[in-house]
């Protein structure tokens, strides 16, 4: 800075020092002059006054538009999601219904009891459709025990529990044991699987057993509903034994089987 701009600025900082201790504002000579000088610039700082108030508004309005936006926009976004949810709820209900047209499971059914719709990934290697293994496991609340169905038909029971899959141990498997009845009667049997066909146990020489008659699994608790098992196809009568032989050929066609239900109860 040059030595002139330094004398200048030393000599105005004495001057307001001057005038701060004299108070020369107050001086009656001077005081009209600072009186004008005040009025001139009144109209100044109301002006900024006014200018600063106005440019508050404006940003506060600003800031408020922008969050209600944003709040509009997520609004929006929530609003979507509830239609997508919605048509994937009509797009399950539709299949639903196609599925349980498919296999025979009556709305009333599924809304009565827990089911799971589950496709069949494997079969009895050895073709004597003693187990089939479903796409349903652990992480889909089944259990062993629950029951396998397919259009009304008993197909089996879970047998082991996997992750996400299940083997289900079939009505043809010597295995497989269950109690059971005939359609047409209330006395209670004894079902056990066999390839190609089952036998109803403990039937007495004095049971009237036909060819034909349908055997089921009911309960008598109405706990679980009534599934077909399959149709008594040969009895045979030996009065020296105290039970007849009834053989039992199962309705499931297991191979042909790519859907089945799983009823979340125990029999």
């Amino acid at each position: 800075m040059k030595k002139r701009e330094l004398l200048l600025l030393f000599f105005f900082m004495f001057l307001s020092v001057v005038a701060y201790y004299t108070d020369v504002s107050s001086s009656k000579y001077l005081r009209p002059l600072m009186n004008t000088f005040s009025g001139l610039l009144l109209p100044i700082h109301e002006l900024k006054g006014n200018f600063v108030r106005h440019i508050e508004e404006k940003v506060n309005t600003y800031f408020y538009l922008v969050d209600v936006q944003r709040k509009n926009a997520e609004l929006s976004k929530r609003l979507e999601e509830l239609y997508l949810y919605r048509a994937l709820y009509d797009e399950c209900r539709m299949s639903l219904d196609r599925l349980s047209e498919n296999i025979d499971v009556r709305s009333s059914l599924v809304r009565r009891y827990a089911i799971v719709n589950s496709k069949v990934i494997g079969y009895d290697h050895m073709g004597r459709d003693e187990f089939i293994l479903i796409n349903k496991g652990r992480v889909d609340g089944l259990e062993e025990g629950f029951l396998v169905f397919s259009a009304g038909m008993l197909v089996g029971v879970v047998e082991r529990v996997f992750s996400t899959s299940s083997r289900v141990l079939t009505v043809y498997s010597n295995k497989f044991n269950m109690s059971a009845t005939l359609l047409e009667a209330r006395k209670n049997y004894f079902y056990q699987g066999g390839w190609k066909e089952g036998r109803l146990l403990y039937v007495g020489q004095e049971d009237e057993v036909k060819v034909g008659q349908k055997v089921v699994l009911r309960d008598t608790r109405e706990v679980i509903p009534a599934f077909f098992i399959g149709m008594v196809s040969n009895v045979e009568s030996n009065k020296e034994d105290f039970f007849k032989k009834v053989y039992v050929k199962p309705y499931a066609d297991i191979r042909r089987l790519e859907y089945v239900s799983v009823l979340k109860v125990k029999p």
